[in-house]
């Protein structure tokens, strides 16, 4: 439940809408992993496998801009962006040397099930994370209700959308995870494959499986302090297959290859201030190959005759045509903090695409602190997205698409009432925000941001329709009309459409509950004429299939010891069917509650739509001409209990886990790339994969009581541990000479002091590191300051004597980093969490290095 953000249902795929801008499909939305960017540029967009997901339990968090992103992130960016962070061995293991796994197994109605493993390992220099899960869920039987009662179904079997036994997230998914580290290297493998009901539409190619298989690596080059270097490259194969739900048979499929490259120059301090990054990106696409299956065709109805003369077909009715597309982009950032309180930020981002052209993209704007904790920011940004790559490269043949090299060919066909064709401009979305966030005191914080946005060059979808005309269509170029005597075909709307809108959020933490309630609210400003009745917009001049009003609580109590309770609420106002009716809003409540009967199990109950709510559902449809009055995508209350089992905390017994998944996963990645990479492994390995989970599960139980119980460090020892490595990620402002000390200082008194004395004599930056007990801030001797929990009365007095110095302070106290401490560590299940105030650092003169911002539990800006 993310703010700025409402899901909506579309015939065949889920929306992701951004301040109320819901597209036809989600290629206008960028999702990327870590950083790397996952969209398809043929159609799609974001992956559907990882959108509508069963197993989300390989995430860590999700971050999301809400409006422009493509000064950094290019076309695709246009109204949002979701980055999804995977978990990671540095979050899951605190210590160093030390593993950890866990098993997963779990339950519940409409035969929902899932099984999986988890892998964790972490040492100074390299750590890994793999996870390995399969999810099924039967979903509930779609209601005979708006959408699915009204639409007819025009495959074989007839009827209505209700008919044609399509089921509510239904879904079969197996997902395979890796992250894996080596000092800056880092390596993402990710394996997705599900098949879901494409349960609103009403063709026979209504089941749709994305198998996607992709590598991501990065590295950090460090010439000195003041510059360094990013680099980043992935590759991506992203295989779909279409079937049917009733004639349970393929239905069509494609694939598309795509690797990306980026190169970033940061360059700090260049004049006292400032912060200056140069970029450049190559992608390239790969459309209309064959899948995994050979197959690169679409067919709508599946009759006795279709399925007879399938292997005819499969020639005849081409998905996408093959073709390639390049990108090529360079972008510009600078931040240049004037003085203390003003900070001023500008970017330019350019972009060469073989069909469209060249774009710009700029951002700036500014931040002004004018007073402690609160923060103003004013920005103009950008964004935007050209045609997808299928208005280039044609296909979905026998289904009406009409490719943009055949838009002139309409004058000579002569149809009445249409002319040539303009090629299609990219789309653009100028936003402006004044954003405000204030920290109340160290329990609560407030923000709100004020949008103004303003959408050109719509790209939108138009349709000829022979039975409107009374005449059969003719062949345009290469393309001929689809099944039902019509094309359709993307263009770009003249004039604007003008929102106006707010976001506010207000939140409070203090241990044991943390509550986030948030609302948003967006309207039209101004439409011109030919939007009205658009993508975004309904025939009345309200927005399309999204609220006005959204408001959600989020909130994690834990309840005691053992228990920790999470609450989802989400509120949606009123919203606007595409038939121009209002319709009713709905109230969404989830639950869910972690038990911990002891350290290494854990019980987990989910309970869905607790309130019952079965309103018809928003829903954005406009191909074609069809009008939604909403559907009956809400499933009624259901519940999935799982137990999490962690055992394995040793080297040994980690190796072992380590290894059946390995033999478990690495057959399902590699099958997908066999036919780019010519290494087959036996197949004996895909039939026996459940023999080989269940074998590692006898793994486990064998292993031995020694192993599980494993000797675990101390609290204090974990505490002394995290003080010897934080300096690691941590750049002095002068640089430490080889004959120097590095000095660890302890002020007070505190139980870990004798920990911290076993680390005299070890080094630390090619410094040998001195600790010294002292009872007040030595400023001229220490770099790192521990403050014992014994200083808690006189610690705001302490921290500001040292404020100005390049000290990293360091404590345990409670609400060390909201008192100007620049690392807090606290103890949460049994795990040391840390929370890092960047702004006392940054005022120190210390540069904090990014991943350990990104280990942070929050970061304090």
């Amino acid at each position: 439940m993310c703010q700025g953000i409402f899901v909506v249902e579309d015939q065949d795929d889920t929306i992701a809408a951004f301040r109320g801008l819901a597209a036809d499909n989600n290629s206008k939305v960028m999702m990327l992993i870590n950083g790397h960017n996952l969209n398809a540029e043929w159609f799609m967009g974001p992956p559907d496998a990882i959108l509508n997901s069963n197993n989300f339990d390989w995430i860590e968090r999700i971050e999301v801009i809400r409006g422009p992103g493509s000064v950094t992130l290019g076309q695709g960016a246009l109204l949002g962006v979701v980055n999804i962070i995977t978990r990671n061995a540095q979050k899951l293991v605190k210590t160093c040397h030390q593993s950890q796994a866990k098993l997963t197994v779990g339950g519940g109605l409409n035969n929902a099930w899932k099984g999986g493993m988890e892998y964790a390992f972490n040492d100074e220099t390299h750590d890994a994370y793999v996870h390995v899960q399969q999810s099924d869920y039967e979903g509930q039987l779609l209601r005979r209700e708006g959408w699915a009662a009204n639409r007819a179904f025009l495959g074989d079997s007839g009827g209505v959308v209700a008919d044609a036994e399509h089921r509510l997230k239904r879904s079969d998914n197996l997902t395979i995870i890796g992250h894996g580290r080596y000092k800056q290297i880092n390596l993402d493998i990710m394996h997705v494959d599900q098949t879901r009901d494409l349960y609103n539409f009403y063709h026979d190619r209504d089941q749709l499986e994305q198998a996607l298989t992709y590598v991501g690596l990065s590295h950090r080059f460090e010439f000195n302090p003041q510059i360094e270097l990013d680099s980043k490259a992935d590759a991506t194969i992203d295989d779909y297959t279409l079937r049917s739900v009733n004639h349970n048979t393929l239905a069509g499929g494609t694939r598309e290859t795509r690797y990306g490259l980026q190169l970033v120059l940061r360059l700090k301090e260049l004049w006292q201030g400032n912060t200056l990054a140069l970029g450049s990106e190559f992608h390239s696409y790969d459309l209309g190959q064959t899948n995994d299956n050979g197959d690169n065709y679409i067919i709508n109805r599946l009759s006795a005759d279709t399925i007879a003369n399938l292997s005819t077909l499969k020639s005849t009715n081409t998905f996408v045509y093959p073709s390639n597309i390049n990108v090529y982009s360079f972008f510009i950032e600078d931040n240049y903090d004037l003085n203390a309180k003003l900070s001023v930020f500008g970017g330019l981002r350019f972009d060469q695409h073989k069909h469209w052209g060249d774009n710009l993209s700029p951002r700036i704007g500014l931040f002004y602190k004018p007073w402690t904790l609160g923060q103003f920011r004013l920005s103009y940004q950008q964004g935007f997205r050209g045609a997808v790559g299928l208005n280039y490269s044609g296909g979905f043949r026998h289904d009406g698409l009409l490719r943009e090299s055949n838009f002139n060919a309409l004058d000579a066909a002569q149809i009445p009432g249409y002319s040539n064709l303009s090629a299609i401009k990219p789309e653009k979305l100028d936003t402006l925000e004044l954003a405000f966030q204030q920290a109340l005191n160290p329990h609560w914080r407030f923000d709100n941001v004020l949008f103004y946005n303003s959408v050109s060059n719509i790209i939108d979808v138009g349709a000829i329709r022979g039975s409107t005309l009374n005449r059969v269509l003719p062949e345009l170029g290469s393309d001929v009309p689809g099944s039902a005597n019509n094309y359709w075909y993307f263009k770009n709307n003249t004039g604007s459409i003008n929102q106006l809108g707010f976001e506010m959020s207000l939140n409070y933490q203090f241990n044991p509950i943390d509550i986030r309630v948030s609302h948003a609210y967006v309207d039209v400003f101004d439409v011109s004429q030919q939007n009205i009745g658009s993508m975004y917009i309904t025939n009345t001049g309200e927005l399309r299939a999204t609220p006005h009003n959204v408001t959600r609580l989020n909130m994690v109590w834990q309840a005691w010891q053992q228990a920790r309770i999470g609450i989802n609420y989400l509120f949606y106002d009123d919203w606007y069917a595409t038939t121009g009716n209002r319709a009713d809003g709905g109230h969404l409540l989830n639950a869910s509650v972690l038990y911990t009967p002891e350290k290494h199990v854990e019980f987990l109950l989910s309970i869905k739509n607790i309130l019952a709510e079965n309103n018809l559902y928003p829903m954005n449809n406009n191909v074609n001409g069809d009008l939604s009055p909403g559907t009956p995508a809400l499933e009624s209350t259901t519940f999935l209990a799982a137990n999490h089992s962690k055992p394995f905390l040793n080297h040994v017994a980690c190796l072992k886990f380590m290894i059946a998944m390995a033999c478990f996963s690495i057959e399902h990645i590699w099958q997908y790339w066999r036919q780019t990479i010519p290494i087959c492994l036996p197949r004996q390995l895909a039939r026996y994969g459940q023999l080989i989970l269940l074998s590692a599960i006898s793994v486990f139980a064998s292993t031995s009581s020694e192993a599980i119980n494993a000797d675990k460090p101390s609290e204090q020892q974990l505490k002394a541990s995290f003080i010897y490595h934080f300096p690691k990620f941590i750049k002095w402002p002068t640089p430490p000479t080889t004959d120097s000390k590095f000095v660890i200082c302890v002020l007070g008194n505190h139980p870990l002091s004798g920990n911290i004395e076993l680390l005299n004599g070890k080094r630390i930056n090619e410094q040998d590191i001195e600790i010294k007990l002292i009872s007040q801030p030595l400023v001229n001797t220490c770099h790192v300051l521990f403050i014992a929990e014994s200083e808690a009365g006189t610690v705001a007095d302490i921290l500001s004597r040292i404020a100005d110095d390049p000290i990293l302070s360091i404590s345990d106290i409670p609400d060390f980093t909201q008192a100007g401490g620049m690392i807090e560590m606290k103890l949460i299940d049994e795990k040391i969490r840390f929370d890092i105030n960047l702004n006392a650092a940054e005022k120190a003169g210390l540069n904090i290095n990014s991943q350990l911002l990104k280990l942070a539990t929050q970061v304090i800006q």
